[in-house]
Formats: C-alpha cells, structure tokens, sequence
C-alpha cells in the first residue's frame, strides 16, 4: 500500500532513529562550584576513591569522613581515624542516592588505630566479582609525640575485598604481596582484555605496574617500573586508541594549593613510558589551573559511543565550613592533542555531556 511505502522509505527510517535517539540520551551538567547532593540533601561524602559505571548506573566509591575542621596539611587525626568507605549510585551522575556509608564493614574493628583511604573498585569479567583494593596503614593517624594505645606505625598495605555486586558488602581477603613496599597510591587498571594490573608507588621516586593473577587476588611477580626521578602519588591510569597513559602528582598531603598531574605514557602496558608534560602544572605564584589532588580518571560515554576521559580531584581546604567530609571535588573533561597525549587542564566551572 502506499501507506507501507511511506514508512518504508528512507527519510521516515532516519526520522525514527534520531527520535529514539532523542529519546536515549541525557545531556547533564557537572558543576565543579556548588557541592553535589545526594537525594536527601547532604553533601556527598565520599573522596579519594572510584567512579565507575557498572551495567547502567554509576557508583561513587570514597573515604568517608568525619566532618572535623581542624583542617590543614597533614594534620592529624583529623581524616585519618575512623575512616569508612562510602558508595553513592547514580544513574545519570546528577542524581545521587547513599547507598551505605560502610561498604566494607570489617574497616570498623580497625579504624580507630589503622587509616584507611583510595578504594578502587573494578569488575573482574572471569570471577564475576567486584574487587576493591585500597589503602590501609596500621598506626597511622595519631599525632606526633602524643600518646596512641594503637600499634607502632607500619608500613602501609595494599589490601583487597571482594563482592558478587557492585554495592557489597566486600569482604576483605589477604594483602596484595607486591614486588617494592606502597607508600601512599593504590589503584587497579584493567585493560581491554580483562586481566588487571595494580599500580603502586615506591619511596624512591618510583611508580609500579605489575600484572595480577586472573582472579585479581594476586600479583604475578611480572612488574613494570615507571622512574619518575621524583616523589608522586595520586593520579590515574587508562587506555586510549592503543596507547597507555600514567598519571600521577606531587604529593600533596590534604593540601590547598593541590598537586601536579605528570603524564607518561607507552605502546605497551609494560612500557617503556615516556614522561610528556605536567598538564596542572603551577605557576610563578604556585596557583594551578586545578587546585586539587588528582586520584583518578573516570571514563564516561556518550550516546555516540564517543569515549570522555574526566579528571577526578579533591579540592582539600576550599570547603566554606572547613569540614574535612565536605571538601569539593573537581570533574573536569580532558582533551587531547594530535599525538594522544593529555592536553593541559582547564577549570571548568561547569560542562555537558550526553549520556545514555
């Protein structure tokens, strides 16, 4: 008929994709000035941690802390004791619900002696599982010279929890065994292939990658070593068209100013990589374009499958009423030049983006 003929041509096909289209895709707006909510109103809790995007939600994975205000570098015990790992889901990354406030329960026997920071959570495609790893350093937080009833300080740990969901409980296992001793930056990357890598720190101006077994509850022994020549922690790592990027900062101990993002990168996971520039470097007055503490790069994507890569900070001490659980975190989209490597950052106030 003609009417069949009608529906059948081309025009009212295209006309009908673009209206699902339409129809799928969100655009949202990340705002970098006012503080994010979840659904009850209060100020999202969860810092130096994870955002990923698991099935159709997102989930905000971070140290929750207490909201003291005796606020400044490094001071102690405030952000250091007492520490849980908070989860918000979203599924559209401007509407957020609490999920719990203590994903991973077993931190509350241990964290009025033992600090607790950086839970990264990935999947892991053969198990089926959720893994975290993340931060745990037995005697830390108490001030210098006071009296603690808490163990000698140790050296910090790379420990790991697992869940068969995305919002647990996770249930800790044992310590990763690691080829150097962590300091202060825990993290796993998981390439396109599915077998995840762990990616560490050293005291001596060096940073780690070394390959985990398939179930991501144990390093092979097989590492790569990245030589920065100089202190760094924080930061993030990915994969774009091929090629590797490692980022990581100068430290920045709940500090102001923030820290730097240095980039390598490499063909390989194992390298070799090859340091190309700081893209939040300071300047003759040591302000940055990003005055924060860079922890990871959250990858977002568009309803045109187009891949956005977002810088992920905390804005430690720019919060108006000082409290630790209230510090400002900064999104902000990262572009790239000819070459594939990260362009220097911009401060957005706030910025779009189309989801599905």
């Amino acid at each position: 008929t003609v009417t069949s003929r009608l529906m059948l041509h081309p025009i009212w096909c295209l006309l009908a994709l673009a209206a699902v289209s339409t129809v799928d895709a969100k655009v949202v707006t990340i705002n970098n000035v006012q503080p994010r909510k979840d659904s009850a109103g209060n100020i999202l809790n969860a810092h130096d941690g994870t955002l990923v995007r698991f099935g159709d939600t997102y989930y905000l994975y971070g140290t929750h802390y207490n909201p003291c205000t005796n606020f400044s570098d490094c001071e102690r015990p405030c952000g250091w004791l007492s520490n849980t790992y908070a989860l918000y889901s979203s599924p559209d990354l401007e509407t957020w619900k609490l999920e719990t406030t203590n994903v991973l329960p077993a931190l509350t026997k241990t964290n009025n002696c033992t600090a607790y920071f950086e839970p990264n959570v990935v999947y892991n495609r053969f198990t089926k599982m959720y893994v975290m790893a993340y931060w745990a350093g037995v005697g830390f937080g108490w001030p210098k010279g006071a009296k603690s009833p808490c163990p000698p300080q140790g050296i910090p740990q790379i420990r790991i929890a697992v869940s068969p969901t995305p919002t647990g409980p996770f249930v800790p296992r044992d310590p990763y065994v690691t080829k150097y001793p962590m300091v202060s930056q825990v993290g796993i990357f998981v390439d396109d292939d599915g077998y995840g890598y762990l990616r560490y720190n050293t005291g001596g101006g060096m940073q780690v990658i070394e390959e985990l077994k398939e179930d991501f509850l144990f390093t092979t022994g097989v590492f790569a070593p990245i030589k920065a020549g100089l202190f760094l922690e924080g930061g993030g790592m990915f994969k774009r068209n091929g090629m590797y990027t490692y980022i990581a900062g100068t430290g920045c101990c709940f500090c102001k100013a923030g820290g730097s993002a240095r980039v390598f990168t490499a063909p390989h996971v194992f390298g070799p990589y090859t340091y190309q520039r700081d893209i939040d470097a300071a300047d003759s007055h040591g302000v940055r374009a990003v005055p924060a503490q860079m922890f990871n790069v959250a990858l977002l994507n568009t309803t045109s499958g187009k891949e956005v890569f977002m810088y992920f900070g905390e804005r430690w001490q720019q919060t108006p009423d000082g409290k630790k659980s209230d510090v400002f975190q900064a999104w902000i989209p990262m572009s790239f030049d000819t070459n594939g490597v990260a362009n220097n950052l911009t401060f957005v106030k706030q910025w779009t983006i189309d989801i599905p």
